[in-house]
């Protein structure tokens, strides 16, 4: 595995190229907001992570700002970083995405075995509902509009893992999760931005915005 400046390459046994479809982001653009804090393995030294080939992969796509894997190109949005980490790893979940309908997140979900809070670890995917407002309408009803891979669980037994996703203004960055304490700002990274919380009361963590998990392998 390589990595050219902002480019990522591998070998891989299947070559082509194709656009796919997402609609996917973590917050709304143009809100003028501070973007989420990045935190990364080296800032938080207790979290442990297990042996994963898709979280390896996830890892080594941190700060590109490109989605090339063997010559296919990837959206550079959720679905796109979560596709191109899978076939980093030897995983080519094209075939599958291109049977299901809907959007990037939309299909991951379908494609995915469920996973139970207490079983997630590094690799299984993440999504979220209502990371911003989809249809415009004010309310928090926007089911999976986000998605993206574990990195590593806290190896304490406390519970935060870190999320390797995209974010519209900052790429492709890890966020902090903790699914015992979904409130707690201390070990939750925002995942929706203050100006589209309509009410004082509207969920903006990453605890509290959890759709579920898939494994996709």
């Amino acid at each position: 595995m390589r990595i050219h400046g902002q480019e990522v390459l591998v070998r891989a046994a299947v070559v082509a190229a194709v656009l796919l479809s997402a609609g996917c982001i973590s917050v709304p653009p143009g809100t003028g907001q501070p973007a989420p804090r990045q935190a990364t393995a080296q800032q938080q030294p207790d979290v442990g992570r297990e042996e994963s080939p898709v979280a390896a992969a996830a890892l080594d796509l941190l700060g590109v700002r490109r989605l090339r894997v063997e010559g296919r190109r990837y959206n550079f949005d959720c679905s796109g970083s979560i596709l191109a980490a899978h076939h980093l790893a030897g995983v080519d979940l094209l075939p599958r995405f291109e049977q299901h309908r809907g959007n990037g997140v939309a299909r991951l979900w379908e494609m995915g075995s469920p996973v139970g809070e207490q079983e997630i670890k590094p690799g299984d995917v993440v999504f979220w509902d209502n990371t911003w407002d989809r249809n415009g309408s004010r309310r928090m009803d926007d089911e999976l509009t986000h998605a993206g891979i574990v990195v590593s669980v806290d190896s304490d037994g406390g519970g935060t893992m870190l999320v390797m996703h995209h974010h519209y203004r900052e790429g492709i960055v890890n966020v902090r999760m903790n699914l015992r304490h979904p409130g707690d700002l201390t070990l939750n990274d925002p995942m929706r931005m203050r100006s589209q919380r309509y009410r004082l009361e509207d969920p903006w963590l990453a605890g509290e915005l959890f759709r579920g998990a898939r494994r996709l392998y």
